[in-house]
């Protein structure tokens, strides 16, 4: 069975309990692929923990971005580097989605419509658990090809 869909397909078990409480049930099942470790369940998305990340790979001005993102007073200026860039759009066009960086901080995947079907951040990685939305694609072939953003 598909990791992803193993996890969708027990989420769905719940019914309709609290994400909280089902994170919790999901977290004591231990579900991980390598090192990337299921963390929780937020507003239809399933949460991974991600190896530690050297920002100096993810932004042009990690330094910037740091402090800017510490300060919370504006949103991190820094751009994305070229080569997370150059994985972004070769997963984009695989899948057929667009990319959407509202805060030049991370990287979104989203589908027609506009649904969020993944997200990388150099802290998590997140995917959507809406079926409707992952029937799409193979999601497991999805989030190998998302985990070459930490590599």
């Amino acid at each position: 069975m598909d990791f992803i869909k193993e996890i969708i397909d027990e989420c769905k078990s719940y019914g309709k309990l609290n994400e909280g409480i089902v994170s919790q049930l999901l977290r004591d099942k231990n579900y991980s692929q390598g090192i990337f470790r299921f963390i929780g369940l937020t507003n239809r998305k399933i949460v991974f923990s991600v190896p530690e990340q050297d920002f100096a790979k993810w932004y042009e001005d990690p330094e910037t971005t740091i402090r800017e993102a510490k300060q919370r007073t504006q949103d991190p200026k820094s751009k994305l580097t070229a080569n997370k860039i150059k994985i972004a759009e070769t997963i984009s066009q695989k899948y057929g989605c667009s990319l959407f960086e509202p805060y030049l901080q991370f990287i979104l995947f989203c589908k027609k419509g506009g649904d969020i079907i993944a997200e990388a951040h150099p802290k998590y990685l997140s995917l959507t658990t809406d079926t409707s939305i992952v029937c799409l694609v193979n999601s497991d072939e999805l989030f190998n090809d998302l985990c070459k953003f930490y590599e």
